[in-house]
């Protein structure tokens, strides 16, 4: 620290500034706290672990882990034989199916509500996905509201349309 003349300080940080340093560290902090551990992990859909269970909820979140990861025979296995003939080579030339590692990707799927009726299912999800259209050129997270059905077959439920995180 550099003395003047008068044995004072010469540069002296005031009440101002601390507040403002105080201020700025804070929303550093807050920042941070988002960007780790306020990402969305709803029921463990962003973890590229499968589930076992034989729910309708189980059946959308493996179908999710296997897009993601390309897997596609894992994802054969979750669709009614006449949805997959339909839809195999739409999911295989689809950008997105195994390729989860670019910037305009889905970023999660939620589970909301699910309507069991014997033997068909409809699952209520939110799909989050990231586009670069935000304000002044930054990243914005779009969600969008989908039903996926489902029906039993062989006492295991099957998707019956297009992956809900495919678009």
């Amino acid at each position: 620290m550099t003395v003047t003349a008068n044995n004072r300080p010469l540069f002296r940080m005031e009440r101002f500034t601390w507040v403002l340093l105080t201020i700025m560290a804070g929303f550093l902090v807050a920042a941070l706290f988002s960007a780790f551990f306020m990402q969305e992990t709803a029921q463990g859909l962003s973890a590229d672990s499968y589930l076992t269970d034989n729910s309708p909820e189980a059946v959308i979140h493996n179908a999710y882990i296997a897009y993601r990861l390309g897997d596609s025979d894992r994802l054969e296995a979750m669709y009614t034989p006449e949805a997959w003939k339909e839809l195999e080579e739409e999911i295989r030339n689809d950008y997105n199916f195994g390729n989860y590692g670019g910037l305009d990707h889905v970023l999660g799927v939620r589970m909301k509500q699910v309507a069991i009726d014997a033997d068909s299912a409809t699952v209520q999800i939110t799909r989050y996905q990231s586009y670069q259209d935000g304000f002044l050129g930054m990243r914005s997270v779009d969600s969008q509201e989908v039903e996926v059905d489902l029906v039993r077959e062989a006492n295991a439920w099957k998707l019956v349309d297009r992956p809900p995180f495919s678009w």
